[in-house]
Formats: C-alpha cells, sequence, structure tokens
C-alpha cells in the first residue's frame, strides 16, 4: 500500500488533482495491489508510468485479441480508454469470469 500511496503523492504533485483522480486508484483500491492487474506498454525509449502506449494496431491488438482464451480482458472499454487519450491497456486475469462473454460486452 506504501507504493500506491508514494504513486499517487507524487502524480498530484507532477499532474495535478484532476489528471490524478482520473488515472490513479487511491491507496488501497488499486487492482494491482491483488496482483490481478497488470499495465502493458509498447517498449519505448520514454515510457509514460501512468499512461503507457498501448494503442488498438500492431502488436498490442494482437495481444489483446490473442490474451483473452487465458483469461485476460481490458478492463476499461475503448470509449474510455479514447478518453483518457490511449492509456495504458490495463489487463485483468478473470480465470472466474468467462472473458470472452465479458469481451463481447465491450468496444
Amino acid at each position: 500500500m506504501k507504493e500506491q500511496q508514494d504513486i499517487f503523492k507524487q502524480s498530484l504533485k507532477d499532474n495535478g488533482r484532476t489528471f490524478t483522480q482520473q488515472f490513479v486508484a487511491l491507496p488501497g483500491k488499486s487492482e494491482h495491489q491483488t496482483g490481478l492487474a497488470i499495465d502493458l506498454g509498447l517498449k519505448k525509449e520514454s515510457i509514460d508510468f501512468i499512461r503507457p502506449d498501448f494503442p488498438y494496431i500492431g502488436i498490442c491488438q494482437q495481444f489483446r485479441e490473442k490474451s483473452v482464451p487465458y483469461g485476460f480482458i481490458e478492463r476499461y472499454p475503448r470509449e474510455i480508454r479514447r478518453q483518457q487519450e490511449d492509456a495504458a491497456m490495463h489487463d485483468t486475469n478473470q480465470r472466474c469470469n468467462s472473458p470472452n462473454l465479458m469481451r463481447s460486452k465491450k468496444a
């Protein structure tokens, strides 16, 4: 939880309240803390820690398509992601749910 507190605090300092409330989970509320969520992004020289680039084309899109049978879903629908300037893909392993069903309700 300390790490999430540090991330939240640093984002407030660097990015302001509006950005931080939109993109950074409150300490104790992050799915990352449960071990069920990961953020994915393209390998680049400079990577935005809060919103790494994960576009809907190329290898990133292939990952989206191929990861579903393994229990991964994209947590945020495409329209929300557009509002977030195509922010990081927040992928969650939901083995107890049907990823194909969850995927079909999105986009």
